[in-house]
């Protein structure tokens, strides 16, 4: 057996899913190179991972430098979602995606997107930004948030715990049901920057990990004619079900394509009912709108893997910032407690939901890839 296919059948008992970022980019680096990919990677300036090591954002190309149709992979733009996202581009590799492709096809894997978020467990970057809310252009005011004011006050606490949770919960299911639903969803999940040490926050400028994926774009798809990109996600939807969040224009060829190999509907796996938040920065919108722009035809979405239902993952997002900017001691029984429940929200170590995951994006990736022809 060779060391190629035993560290594969080792990375595949785990179906697939790193146990750290350093973990993570070891394999990575290592499978890329020994199944024909070329591979770069770019450090993050500005911090460090947990043992002080330098953090960095990869890239894999598969495929002929020139090939006309492009799979864009996006892994780690939330931190804690990292791993699963991973663990579809390890598979990819370890099941001989790399030897499938057509003479016209590659694939171009980003990986940890946001290392530092990654190597710390939180969802946002070094500076806290929601790098999903981050892909824009800031030379013009962000629109208003009414809301995001008011929300702060109600869902960001000095103290946590379970109870401090559930009746933080309360109130927000209550602050919902008192003030208009569209205003309520884009307020919590749609981005606002007034408040830097509130969730979904958009920043101010473009973050390093911004500037380092428009790079990507500029850098390897500049000779492309279809592309299609994912950036992968956990946490809402049914467990271990990949849906496709972000549908194209109501009519259109995309949201046509869309149906038929994303499997597309007309529902929305966020919260059932409710309308959907009017985002901004979002990194699939942003990079479908660079790639047009460089003269090829494009379509993005945010692919969802199920985890543990939608108020959990909430929660876990109040835990993420309660461990940002007021816990005292991140190394605490309490801190690590707290910190190993909100992790289990959006990368569950059951693994029997890893495994159905991994095949859940084993089937998206495939799907992709026949379609990019029809693009």
């Amino acid at each position: 057996m060779s060391t190629a296919d035993g560290l594969s059948q080792r990375i595949q008992r785990y179906h697939c899913f790193p146990e750290s970022l350093e973990e993570g980019r070891l394999w990575f680096e290592q499978l890329v190179t020994e199944n024909g990919g070329v591979i770069d990677a770019a450090t993050l300036p500005s911090a460090t991972g947990p043992d002080d090591e330098p953090l960095c954002t990869q890239v894999a190309w598969f495929g002929r430098s020139s090939a006309p149709r492009v799979f864009l992979s996006i892994a780690g733009t939330h931190g804690q979602e990292y791993f699963c996202g991973a663990a579809g581009q390890l598979g990819w590799i370890t099941s001989g995606g790399p030897q499938s492709l057509e003479e016209d096809t590659a694939v171009c894997m980003v990986h940890a997107h946001n290392p530092y978020g990654a190597a710390w467990l939180s969802r946002g970057n070094e500076n806290f930004v929601d790098l999903n809310r981050n892909y824009m252009d800031f030379s013009e005011p962000v629109r208003p948030n009414r809301l995001y004011p008011e929300l702060f006050d109600l869902l960001f606490t000095r103290e946590m715990n379970e109870h401090v949770l559930d009746d933080v919960m309360a109130g927000f299911y209550q602050f919902l049901e008192d003030n208009d639903d569209f205003e309520v969803l884009t307020a919590m999940g749609g981005g606002q920057d007034t408040h830097a040490s509130g969730t979904i926050y958009c920043g101010r400028r473009q973050e390093w990990s911004t500037r380092n994926l428009k790079a990507i774009i500029t850098s390897y798809l500049d000779q492309a004619e279809q592309v299609a990109v994912i950036d992968w996600h956990t946490g809402l939807g049914e467990p271990a079900v990949a849906a496709a969040l972000e549908r194209p224009a109501p009519g259109s060829r995309e949201l046509q394509w869309a149906q038929r190999y994303w499997k597309v509907d007309d529902h929305s796996p966020e919260l059932e009912g409710s309308e959907i938040p009017d985002y901004v920065g979002q990194v699939w919108a942003g990079t479908t709108a660079d790639i047009r722009a460089l003269g090829a035809a494009a379509i993005g979405t945010v692919v969802e893997i199920g985890t543990v239902g939608n108020q959990s993952v909430l929660a876990g997002l109040l835990i993420d910032r309660w461990l940002r900017f007021e816990c005292d001691d991140p190394m605490s029984p309490k801190a690590v407690q707290l910190r190993t429940r909100m992790v289990e929200r959006l990368n569950p170590s059951r693994p029997e939901w890893r495994k159905a995951a991994l095949a859940a994006m084993s089937e998206v990736y495939q799907q992709t890839i026949a379609g990019l022809k029809d693009l």
